[in-house]
């Protein structure tokens, strides 16, 4: 069924632990989107968690990946409540080379979001995407229309709450993007709601508050993510060329001082749930 299993292993030869993911099904496509990556990716510091070794046994598949890693984005946001312009600009670069990467690639990311994405060095400065068995390798990189709808309710774009609807992958990953910048700047998610009826609501009615203290070049970046049209979002490409990223450092220390106005504690980042899709 392409479900995605998770348990650590440990090489008795070479006393070396693993992360092991298995996988049932063909998963040729997945494997040879790997390989692609990998020829692509930087050696130093790849974007995408390397797979170190690939295993097979029957219908199953073993990709194994090295388990170290100092914590995600999701609960470092949450710990620090929400991210200075400059150190979010930092990371959110290496996030967006990260869905440019794959789209040029013919991936779609799909279950785009702050969880995704884990912390490689102790200072908390590099980020890799933790893996992309959840992601749609495209037959033709051009035709990125996708039925299957995969991800977290908070994240997901509003073409996808459509009953029937096919949509354009990679403008959902764009939506989604959105969402993750919102949240590393802001504190708490665009759209959230405890009902999750209310939340679709929200999320296809597409308003959202953006907090005065934000930058306008950070307010113009959210807003061309989290277009309701999809054919308006940016495109993947077009990402790393906004104004945002082009900004120099700012001393963000009196905007962290509006850390008491963060109304609706229950908008805030929550604590990672073991049922979060």
């Amino acid at each position: 069924d392409g479900s995605t299993r998770h348990k650590k292993c440990l090489d008795t030869q070479t006393n070396e632990e693993y992360l092991c993911k298995t996988t049932n099904g063909s998963h040729e496509k997945m494997l040879s989107a790997y390989f692609r990556l990998t020829a692509q990716d930087g050696e130093n510091d790849p974007l995408i968690r390397p797979v170190k070794k690939i295993l097979k046994s029957g219908n199953e598949t073993f990709l194994l990946i090295s388990p170290k890693n100092f914590g995600d984005l999701h609960s470092y946001v949450r710990e620090r409540r929400r991210l200075p312009e400059d150190e979010a600009r930092s990371l959110f670069r290496q996030i967006c080379q990260t869905v440019e990467l794959c789209h040029e690639n013919g991936i779609v990311l799909r279950d785009l979001k702050l969880r995704r994405f884990i912390f490689t060095t102790s200072d908390r400065t590099k980020l890799q995407f933790e893996s992309i068995e959840e992601a749609a390798v495209l037959d033709d990189p051009e035709d990125d229309t996708l039925h299957e709808k995969i991800g977290c309710p908070t994240y997901i774009a509003p073409e996808l709450l459509k009953i029937n609807s096919r949509y354009a992958g990679k403008a959902a990953d764009i939506w989604s993007l959105g969402v993750i910048l919102y949240s590393m700047l802001v504190g708490r998610y665009p759209f959230h709601d405890k009902n999750a009826s209310h939340l679709f609501a929200k999320i296809l009615n597409g308003s959202f508050y953006l907090p005065g203290w934000l930058s306008n070049k950070a307010r113009c970046f959210i807003r061309s993510l989290l277009r309701k049209k999809p054919e308006e979002r940016m495109h993947s490409s077009d990402l790393l060329y906004h104004p945002w990223f082009q900004e120099e450092q700012t001393n963000d220390f009196f905007k962290m001082l509006d850390q008491e106005n963060q109304e609706n504690d229950d908008q805030c980042v929550p604590e990672y749930s073991p049922n979060e899709r």
